[in-house]
């Protein structure tokens, strides 16, 4: 779940539209730590990183200050990608907005993509 926040809000108490964008990475954050991959664990003990490549987000309803949303996240798997989806949800059930975020893996010391390590791979598989 989140609240939004007044300073998360335009003049009107909508929620701004690139706050989305911190919302979204939030949940991301949240999600990997649930099961102990946090981002600075998989770049201090994997040697990778997961930097975002493509993202977007669409408002379906507003969100004003004080409205609290429930955001449920799934993830696809590629050989070197990670692609996360958001969909959040009113406490009325509407739609409020949808999101995702397109990762690619890529070595700390190195260039170009690279497979996520397996360790990474099997905990994500696990989480599906």
């Amino acid at each position: 779940e989140w609240t939004a926040r007044f300073s998360n809000t335009d003049m009107f108490k909508i929620v701004y539209y690139p706050e989305l964008f911190n919302v979204i990475h939030d949940t991301a954050d949240a999600f990997l730590e649930e099961f102990d991959y946090p981002f600075w664990r998989i770049i201090d003990e994997l040697g990778v990183g997961l930097p975002i490549v493509e993202a977007n987000a669409e408002f379906s309803r507003p969100i004003h200050a004080g409205d609290t949303v429930t955001i449920a996240l799934t993830h696809e798997l590629g050989e070197a990608s990670l692609r996360f989806e958001f969909v959040a949800t009113h406490e009325n059930g509407d739609e409020a907005f949808t999101a995702f975020e397109q990762r690619v893996c890529v070595p700390i010391n190195g260039t170009g993509s690279t497979p996520i390590p397996d360790e990474l791979r099997h905990a994500l598989e696990d989480a599906a």
